[in-house]
This record gives structure tokens, C-alpha cells and sequence, in this order.
């Protein structure tokens, strides 16, 4: 990386590559060990100087997917493209990325600065290059002062810092992060997420993420990449993907989601599970509207709700104190088994209510989703 880099791009720069071709390109890339189908057809567009992540459950093939960009593993078809160059079974060694792991793995016999540095060395980099470079990205992520330490003696989200100086040491096009952030505990967690994207943004190398949390997939993310079962479910910005989800699987993974099998569904009203439901007719495109889905967030409780449609009573059968919010569990009068769930600050109630409590609430047709999947 030299100094110019370092200094970082101009956001007009960054747009610019944005809206160039592809920097990653995937084509039908599958992988199958034995008869089990880990990555199915995937086909990714990753724009250049934009922070990418794969999201999904556990076993949903994300971590594979990385592997297969990196060359750890080799495919059972298709193609990946990086920078306009073929390198689907090109060794990792000829690649252009560096990568993060969950784990760190630094060498517990070196120090700061000589893990920083061991791909500059292994490469041949003269003693005074490779001296300045590391001083250069030991101030990038903060660790000038650590620079004589050993892993052991410094945390472990100084650790994670140390692995991503060494991933950006040789000046990769591709940052690849398998889940860097997952050992951290919740507060170092959020603290280094936003350092990370601060430290992309900078110095506007491409990276991709795969993770789990979907909060920290919103917080860096530029494109949200939605897998499941080996297949790409959507991608969109995280406000496209939670505010438009492709289906009932997205939904849910992106939050809470109240969902109810539709019963009928019209232009303008529908019935899903005994509730009749007024509905807003944009949210009815699409043929395969299964289930209506509302955010626990977007039910309107006590008085606000009292001037809305789809206002309905239910008695309250839970009640859970979050501090700033309450959580309620309401069961319909008109159908019991269609159980809501309601998240509410707690400064728009006069008071909490209490289990068995008969209260009101709606559903505000705006904030009704109508999806497909089971």
C-alpha cells in the first residue's frame, strides 16, 4: 500500500468504481462434497471499493463461498473473476486478496510487527520497504505502540487488528473476512465493525464478508448477499433487503417478522388467519403471497392505534422489559392462535400494560408484507 493509498480515495472515486464492471464476478459457481450440494449456481456482482456481505444461517454455504473465492477450495463448476481476470483454479498463491480469519491466526512466537510483516518478507520485500510499510499499517490500525508485543500480551480485538494489517500488507485488490468479528465480545464487537468499514472506506479495497449477525452485516455493508441452502435468496443495499425482503426466509432472518398464512387476498383486503386485513395494493405484486408479514416494530399498540385500520383487541399474554422498549405478546380476540408480537418504546405508552390486560393494537396496511416461502 503506499503512502497515496494510504491517504485514501475521494468518494467520488469510489462511486466511480461503483458504477464501473464488476471488481468480482461469479458465474454458476456450485461445489458439492459427496451428494450434498454446498454452493448451488451462485452467480455475484461485487463492484469495486465496496464492502460486501454474505449473510446467513450456519451450514448455509457462505463460508464456502469464500473458500472458493480464495482458492482453498476448487469448484464443481462455474466461474469467479476478480479485476476482469480468470482465477477459478488459479492456487490461492496467485490470487490477489488478503484475508481475516474468526481465528487470528498469528504466530505466537512473533510480534506485532513481525506478523504485520511476514507476507513481506516471505516475498522477498527489502528490509527498509518492508519496515516503512509496517509502520505504516500499524498506525492505520492503531498499534504503533504494540509494535514490540506478542499476541499474548495485547486483547483480543488488538489481535484481529494485527491479522487485518497483515491481510493489507501486500495491497490486495480483495479483502476476504470469514467471519473476523465473532470472537469479540458484544461491546469490542460493535467498536471494531465500525473501525473496520472506517479503514475500507479509506483506503477503498474491495471486501467481502461472510457472517451471521445482521447487525453487523447492516453496520459495513454496502451490498447485503442473503444465502441460504447454497443459493443466493436476494442481494440488495440492507435497507432494500430488510425493507423489501424477496421472501418469508428473508424476512425472518433479518428480524423479527410476525407472520400469517393467507386464507384470501383481493385488490384491496385480505384474511389471514381469521384476521380481515385491509391492505395497501403495492404490496401485492407478485403471485405467490403466501404469508403476510409485519415487523414486530411496526405494530401500533393503545392509542396509536386507535385511528388506524386493521385495528383489532387482544388480551396481552406476556410482557418483557427491554429498557427503552417493551415487548408484547398479544393474542386477537377474533383468533387467538394468530398470536402478534409488538415491540414498543416505552415513552409512547402511559403505562406498561400487564398480562391478561385486554388492549388494542393494528396492523397499519403500509407496513403489511405479502410473501411467498414456507
Amino acid at each position: 500500500m503506499t503512502a497515496q493509498l494510504l491517504m485514501g480515495h475521494t468518494s467520488s472515486q469510489i462511486e466511480g468504481a461503483a458504477q464501473a464492471a464488476p471488481y468480482l464476478r461469479l458465474r454458476n459457481l456450485s461445489k458439492r462434497y459427496g451428494r450434498t450440494t454446498v454452493v448451488d449456481g451462485v452467480d455475484l456482482d461485487a463492484a469495486a471499493s465496496r464492502f460486501v456481505c454474505v449473510l446467513g444461517p450456519s451450514g448455509c454455504g457462505k463460508t464456502t463461498l469464500l473458500r472458493l473465492i480464495a482458492g482453498f477450495e476448487t469448484p464443481d463448476g462455474g466461474t469467479i473473476h476478480q479485476n476482469g481476470r480468470d482465477v477459478t483454479l488459479l492456487p490461492p498463491e496467485a490470487r490477489d486478496y488478503g484475508i481475516v480469519f474468526q481465528s487470528y491466526a498469528l504466530f505466537p512466537n512473533r510480534t506485532v510487527e513481525a506478523n504485520v510483516g511476514f507476507g513481506l518478507e516471505a516475498t522477498g520485500v527489502d528490509r527498509a520497504t518492508r519496515a516503512r510499510r509496517i509502520s505504516e499499517l500499524l498506525s492505520l490500525v492503531g498499534l504503533t505502540s504494540h509494535a514490540s508485543k506478542y499476541p499474548n500480551q495485547i486483547s483480543g480485538g488488538q489481535q484481529q487488528r494485527v491479522a487485518l494489517a497483515r491481510a493489507l500488507a501486500l495491497s490486495p485488490g480483495l479483502l476476504l473476512l470469514d467471519e473476523p468479528l465473532s470472537a469479540l465480545d458484544a461491546n469490542v464487537r460493535a467498536h471494531l465493525r465500525t473501525e473496520l468499514q472506517a479503514l475500507q472506506r479509506r483506503i477503498g479495497v474491495t471486501a467481502l464478508m461472510v457472517t451471521h449477525d445482521r447487525e453487523e452485516a447492516f453496520s459495513v455493508a454496502d451490498q447485503v448477499v442473503i444465502m441460504n441452502k447454497g443459493r443466493i435468496e436476494q442481494t440488495g443495499s440492507p435497507e432494500e433487503v430488510y425493507l423489501r425482503p424477496a421472501n418469508l426466509f428473508v424476512a425472518r432472518l433479518l428480524g423479527g417478522c410476525n407472520s400469517l398464512r393467507v386464507d384470501m387476498i383481493g385488490d384491496s383486503l385480505a384474511v389471514a388467519q381469521g384476521l380481515k386485513l385491509q391492505t395497501d395494493g403495492a404490496s401485492l405484486n407478485g403471485s405467490n403471497r403466501t404469508n403476510v408479514c409485519i415487523r414486530p416494530g411496526a405494530v401500533l399498540v393503545g392509542q396509536e392505534a386507535q385511528s388506524s385500520p386493521n385495528h383489532f383487541d387482544a388480551r396481552v399474554v406476556s410482557v418483557t422489559f427491554l429498557g427503552d422498549m417493551v415487548r408484547l405478546l398479544l393474542e386477537p380476540v377474533d383468533n387467538p392462535q394468530a398470536v402478534i408480537e409488538a415491540e414498543v418504546l416505552r415513552s409512547r405508552l402511559d403505562r406498561i400494560p400487564q398480562p391478561q390486560e385486554m388492549i388494542g393494537f393494528a396492523l397499519p396496511p403500509r407496513q403489511l408484507m405479502f410473501l411467498g416461502g414456507a
